[in-house]
């Protein structure tokens, strides 16, 4: 499938039945210079572990997979777990973990995933992120570099 095509993407979310959630601020990246300028800037490489939050259909994670030594992805929406299965299926560096981000004891997320790794949290929040769910991650995170993206403007923090 084509990730960036916006066909394709509508005949996947048909194909598994998916429904967009207005409560989750669902927004799906077609436009595949933003994936890869959140990528780019979030300067990940081999040997990073990259926390992924909301990755909805994969368009992020294809970009941050193909540089990092490790992405995992935490996706609230369960309904999202067989297109993920099928659009991240190439990459052995990938994984999907089903949770609320803001409920994830993220420190332990991090140890247990990412051992040897220098971890990094990239994110595009575009419909429900803002500045202070970034800060609030961030203060969770304890030092470790924060990537968010919000559609078309990106952030560092941390």
């Amino acid at each position: 499938m084509e990730r960036n095509d916006k066909a394709a993407i509508e005949a996947l979310l048909k194909r598994h039945g998916f429904h967009f959630s207005k409560s989750m601020g669902q927004n799906f990246l077609i436009d595949p210079a933003i994936p890869y300028e959140i990528a780019e800037s979030s300067r990940a490489n081999e040997q990073n572990g990259v926390l992924e939050i909301g990755p909805g259909i994969g368009a992020l994670s294809h970009e941050l997979c193909e540089r990092a030594g490790r992405v995992v992805s935490v996706e609230l929406d369960k309904t999202l777990l067989p297109i993920l299965d099928e659009t991240m299926a190439r990459f052995d560096n990938f994984e999907v973990v089903s949770a609320d981000i803001l409920k994830t004891d993220i420190p332990a997320l991090v140890r247990e995933k990412f051992a040897g790794l220098t971890p990094i949290v990239c994110a595009n929040l575009g419909g429900w992120g803002n500045r202070n769910v970034s800060i609030e991650l961030s203060e969770l995170l304890g030092g470790i570099r924060v990537l968010v993206g919000n559609d078309a403007n990106v952030a560092a923090l941390g």
